[in-house]
């Protein structure tokens, strides 16, 4: 593929390569999926560069691909002597734990540890080095969640010269921070079968007695594998990982900082996403999806909540959904039973 070393909007050149009879494919094999739908191929390569991988159904046409880039890691060419590897106990934390971070030794020298997140710094330390090695420990706080990011910047006086390190080492890592109080256990006990336009009861308690807000959804679960739509999880969204959003310079000449890109559209089957209707399409005839949405509800502490629920003309299986909510802590559960007629 064409090559670019700078990172900037520009049109990629995928477009130019579907439409034009390439004089370039390194490799082409035919390959059949396993009962898994999983098929491997030894792939080799003559250059270090970057390559497109297309997959295409000889029946239907369809292709997908990605770009994949090959290159030689013991290269003095990627090698950089401005960066060094530091690590931790753990890569998961909760509020309360202390970070153990193990920076490697220098005969002299101090490091910069930044404690940064998606808006800002939150904690900045400098320590002075240790010959063999050094290790720095950092308490973890709520305001840490759900993943923060740990700088450090060795620098060493220049008046040395006997260094056994560049004057400045950067590096940074990534750690996640895990709540318990932030999960909801929603526990939901309804009949293991239902029949048809009948009433049953539907109980709905959170494990611990916790407070929380949930809605109550019953929806059919063959509607829901046409979307493969999962059961919403509010705390994965809520707290996933936050890109860095802080900028550091070198008063030298470089610059460590996160890229901020656009993300490729794609076109893909899933999610909750509904797509557009065509003006003047014809309006499907089809039955009549059992779908039955309740809520909000709010439950209050140590409640145990009973709903009255029925279910019109319908057999199959339906899937019983809960998604929670209340005081920064977020919850689901989900509980497939059957409807069947008497």
């Amino acid at each position: 593929m064409e090559w670019r070393w700078w990172w900037e909007r520009y049109r990629d050149n995928r477009m130019d390569y579907n439409q034009d009879d390439s004089k370039d494919i390194r490799e082409e094999k035919t390959v059949t999926t396993n009962s898994q739908g999983i098929a491997e191929w030894k792939l080799t390569f003559q250059e270090y560069s970057r390559y497109l991988i297309e997959v295409c159904d000889p029946e239907s046409g369809h292709c997908a691909g990605g770009n994949i880039y090959i290159y030689d890691r013991s290269s003095p060419a990627n090698k950089d002597s401005r960066y060094f590897s530091f690590s931790t106990d753990r890569d998961t934390y909760q509020p309360g734990d202390e970070v153990q971070i193990n920076l490697p030794g220098a005969t002299a020298g101090k490091a910069l540890i930044s404690v940064e997140n998606g808006s800002g710094i939150l904690e900045a330390h400098l320590i002075p080095l240790k010959p063999d090695q050094t290790t720095y420990k950092i308490a973890v706080t709520r305001a840490m969640k759900p993943n923060v990011y740990l700088h450090v910047a060795l620098i060493q006086p220049h008046d040395q010269a006997n260094r056994d390190l560049p004057l400045r080492l950067y590096s940074i890592q990534s750690i996640q921070i895990q709540d318990p109080d932030a999960h909801l256990q929603p526990i939901v006990t309804a009949p293991a079968e239902m029949r048809p336009d009948q009433r049953y009861p539907i109980t709905v308690k959170e494990q611990k007695g916790k407070p929380m807000a949930y809605t109550l959804a019953l929806v059919d679960e063959g509607l829901l594998d046409l979307t493969r739509f999962p059961t919403p999880d509010p705390y994965k969204h809520i707290y996933s990982k936050e890109a860095l959003g802080v900028s550091t310079w070198d008063i030298y000449d470089q610059v460590l900082g996160g890229y901020g890109g656009e993300l490729r559209r794609i076109i893909a089957i899933g999610g909750d996403g509904a797509a557009g209707k065509p003006e003047g399409s014809p309006k499907a005839n089809r039955f009549k999806p059992a779908i039955v949405h309740l809520g909000p509800f709010q439950l209050k502490r140590g409640q145990t909540a009973t709903h009255q629920v029925s279910i019109d003309n319908y057999v199959g299986q339906v899937r019983l959904m809960v998604v929670a909510a209340g005081d920064l802590a977020y919850g689901q559960t989900e509980n497939p039973y059957r409807s069947a007629n008497p």
